[in-house]
């Protein structure tokens, strides 16, 4: 399920982390044998190129994280953050849905941001993408 989260208060730089959540039931990972969670983790990535075309979800590589569940099944939740004004004007009907998914969202770690902001700027500049 594709979902843009918006971080930050209103009249600042906004941010959005755009988010995209695949799950695979035990037959599925099955399927896949020893390699079913790298297949996962794969997959969730992109998807989430796929569901978003913006900039950084293009280019970026998303931070994946996988979760196994005691019926055998299995979740990975790729996130990657975006500084683009348009995105972030699209994501703004989400704040109204304080869900788990929006809540996780801008619970990303803080690491990882500075990663994808650095990322991102140092793509623009050789792009000369605004």
């Amino acid at each position: 399920m594709p979902l843009s989260v918006p971080l930050g208060p209103e009249d600042s730089n906004r941010y959005t982390v755009h988010v995209e959540r695949v799950r695979w039931d035990a037959a599925e990972l099955a399927q896949h044998g020893s390699a079913s969670v790298e297949a996962l983790t794969s997959t969730a990535r992109e998807e989430l190129r796929s569901s978003f075309h913006c900039f950084a979800a293009t280019l970026l590589e998303a931070d994946v994280s996988v979760t196994e569940h005691a019926d055998g099944a299995a979740e990975a939740v790729a996130r990657v953050l975006c500084d683009s004004d348009i995105c972030a004007a699209a994501a703004q009907p989400y704040e109204s849905k304080l869900d788990e998914e929006a809540e996780a969202a801008r619970n990303v770690p803080f690491v990882p941001l500075i990663y994808y902001l650095t990322a991102l700027g140092l793509h623009r500049n050789e792009t000369g993408l605004p």
